[in-house]
Parts: C-alpha cells; structure tokens; sequence
C-alpha cells in the first residue's frame, strides 16, 4: 500500500485521528528541536558517567548524531524507545551508551543485547569495548561458530553486558 493511500502520513493512525496528521508533526518538529539543542551541546549535556564521556571523547565521539542525541536523553529516563535511522549513523552507540551508564558494579549479567547475525552481534561488542575501554565493564558475546565452553566461561566470569544472536540464546539456559 501506498503512502498516498493515507493521506499525507504513512501512518494509519494519523489519517484515523481527528488532527492526527497535526499531532504527528508537532511531534517530529519537538524531537527535532530536542535533536538540535543536544546535538549543538555535545555529548556533555547528555551528563553521561566520567570515565564514559572520557571514552567518548578518546573515541572520537564529540558530539551525538541525531538518533543518539533524540534517543539517549528518553533512554537514560527509563522510558522505552524505538530509533530508526540509516546505516553508519549512530544507532549501536545510541542505545549502547544508556545501557552502560546504567550498570552496577555488580559482575552478573545486567544487559542482554539480542541481534539476528554474527556480524551484528561483533558489532555490538567491538562498539561497546571501545565505548567502555579500561573501566572494568564485562562484555560477552555469544554466537554460532565459537567454542561453547568460552562463552560459558565468560558468562560465569559475570559478564554485565551479553550480546547473543536470536538462534543461540536457547543454547545457554
């Protein structure tokens, strides 16, 4: 079905609604507006952990992209979030940086990062070994293809972050 075929949303529900169309644009206007504002102050008004925003700058990461900059701050509040946005824009840091600013020191799993590939799931932990560097975070990444024993081994060790692609989660309970 075409985007026409609801007027000028692609989304049903704005054409449903009584000034959907209205209240979808306001939205878009105030997450760009938010995007903007966060996105000119830099990854310092997202009041990340030190050794985070240490890591970042280290990294290269001075200032969020859109996606980090709209998803980051409602992620941190504990409200749930969908981001959607093109490739090589930001979106394994956007929610890898809420996630890590939120763990305890605790070594036990705190994080379960679910992804449908192998590659997906190595990006997921290269991003986040480089995002975290020395501070001490455990990382685990749990996939077909790689010795079993070292990926229970790196669950007992109390990896606080485990990426695991969909068809091997089973595999581990």
């Amino acid at each position: 079905m075409s985007a026409s075929a609801f007027g000028r949303s692609s989304l049903p529900c704005h054409k449903s609604r009584p000034g959907g169309d209205l209240l979808g644009r306001l939205v878009r206007s105030c997450v760009a507006i938010l995007t903007l504002e966060t996105c000119e102050s830099g990854f310092a008004a997202l009041e990340l952990k030190p050794h985070i925003q240490a890591n970042l700058q280290r990294i290269g990461y001075l200032t969020p992209s859109p996606i980090q900059a709209a998803f980051i701050p409602e992620a941190l509040k504990g409200i749930d979030v969908i981001g959607q946005a093109q490739t090589g824009t930001g979106k394994t840091a956007a929610f890898l940086l809420p996630i890590l600013e939120r763990l305890r020191e605790e070594r036990a799993p705190q994080a379960l990062v679910l992804g449908p590939t192998r590659e997906l799931i190595h990006q997921v932990h290269d991003e986040a070994k480089r995002i975290i560097g020395d501070s001490g975070v455990s990382l685990a990444c749990i996939y077909g293809g790689d010795g079993f024993s070292r990926q229970i081994e790196a669950l007992r060790a109390g990896a606080q972050v485990v990426a695991v692609s969909y068809t091997h989660l089973r595999a581990h309970e």
